[in-house]
């Protein structure tokens, strides 16, 4: 599998926060990818950072489908295929999660409008290209732990964690990260299954 989004040694500082140290990651063609993170460990920061909605800080290094895209304009970055939506947003209520993200990838479809209104053959490939292809930050567990192929893990602006689903689920350091260390794994286990 050939990667689509190259990240190396990025961080983010504001001032004497350190919100982003030297995360790296590769998402694969056709791989869903889980960000996950208790509030403030980043996530939003690495967007920002991969979209160019912020600059990030020399050393940091961002590819997308091989080219360098550290620091450009976000405006060049979607117009290379890599578009985002912002939390919370939905813009069509009748539309499904995958269909709103449809229509924010406008720019990066080939066929013209009037097929998609009869939802060709061509439309069809063309939105199963667009769906194999997302980088997820969100905060139903579920959701996540359904959905993505891999998921990574942030805490405090660094990675703590990598895998599968199952592997994140009972990883340790996750379960600190989210619920601190009074409780004994064991239960956190029970919860996370439960939940």
């Amino acid at each position: 599998m050939s990667a689509l989004l190259e990240i190396a040694g990025l961080s983010k500082r504001f001032g004497g926060l350190v919100a982003l140290s030297n995360v790296a990651l590769t998402v694969g063609e056709g791989e869903v990818r889980g960000v996950i993170g208790p509030n403030g460990s980043g996530k939003s920061t690495l967007f920002n950072l991969v979209t160019g909605v912020y600059s990030a800080d020399p050393g940091s290094l961002v590819r997308f489908r091989g080219e360098d895209i550290t620091n450009r304009e976000p405006h060049e970055i979607s117009r290379l295929g890599l578009a985002r939506t912002f939390q919370l947003l939905r813009i069509f209520a009748e539309m499904t999660v995958i269909e709103n993200l449809l229509v924010g990838c406008h720019r990066q479809v080939e066929y013209p409008v009037g097929a998609a209104l009869f939802g060709s053959a061509r439309v069809r490939a063309e939105e199963r290209r667009l769906r194999a292809e997302m980088l997820v930050v969100e905060h139903v567990m579920k959701l996540v732990m359904a959905s993505c192929d891999v998921v990574t893990v942030l805490d405090h602006g660094e990675k703590i964690a990598e895998g599968a689903p199952d592997a994140i689920r009972d990883d340790h350091r996750v379960i600190e990260a989210y619920l601190g260390k009074e409780m004994k794994d064991a239960e956190v286990r029970a919860f996370l299954r439960s939940a």
